[in-house]
C-alpha cells in the first residue's frame, strides 16, 4: 500500500466515495491493485471500516480507510483491481 505522499508523480482519477455518512467526490491517486490514496474536499472524519469507490464513473470497488491525515486517506481494497484496468487509466500498476 502506498504511503501518503504529496510529491509522488501520479495522475488523478475522479471518483465517488460512498460511506455510512453519505457520498462525496474524491480524487484518487497512487492507484495499485490493492489500494489507493484518496483526497477529499474536507477532512476525513474517521477511518471507515467500509466504503465503496466508483472510479471514473465505471468501476466499483469496496475497501476501508486504513490511515488518514487531513483530507488525504489511504484506502485498502477488499479485493483487487486488475492491473490492466489500472494501465488503461494511465497509472503504473504496483
Amino acid at each position: 500500500m502506498p504511503a501518503i505522499q504529496d510529491n509522488a508523480p501520479t495522475s488523478e482519477i475522479d471518483a465517488l466515495c460512498q460511506t455510512t455518512q453519505g457520498a462525496f467526490a474524491v480524487a484518487v491517486s497512487h492507484l495499485s491493485p490493492d489500494g489507493c490514496t484518496a483526497t477529499a474536499p474536507a477532512e476525513w472524519a474517521e477511518e471507515f471500516d467500509f466504503l465503496r469507490l466508483t472510479l471514473a464513473g465505471r468501476a466499483e470497488i469496496n475497501g476501508r480507510v486504513v490511515r488518514h491525515d487531513g483530507n488525504v486517506a489511504e484506502i485498502r481494497f477488499f479485493g483487487q483491481i486488475n492491473p490492466l484496468a489500472i494501465a488503461a487509466w494511465g497509472q503504473k500498476a504496483a
